[in-house]
């Protein structure tokens, strides 16, 4: 098998041989670290105003982290 790349760490991996979804890191470490700095780089994005709620809502949804009325994101303001 031809080896990948993790997206985090860049660290080669075997593809997964048993079918299922393509592996796009390494490790779970990895797949976490990318989880918590992709989080904190929304999180900023939308404090600094580069990127509004309605546009994050927009876009497509997540699998396990809808926004929802008991969600921390739900007591941003939304832009005009």
């Amino acid at each position: 098998m031809n080896p990948c790349c993790c997206l985090w760490c860049d660290k080669p991996y075997e593809p997964r041989a048993d079918g299922g979804r393509a592996k796009q890191y390494c490790s779970p470490r990895c797949r976490r670290a990318f989880d918590g700095a992709a989080r904190a780089w929304v999180r900023q994005a939308v404090i600094g105003g580069a990127l509004t709620i309605d546009e994050l809502q927009k876009a497509s949804p997540a699998t396990r982290a809808l926004v929802t009325a008991q969600s921390p994101l739900s007591g941003y303001r939304r832009s005009p």
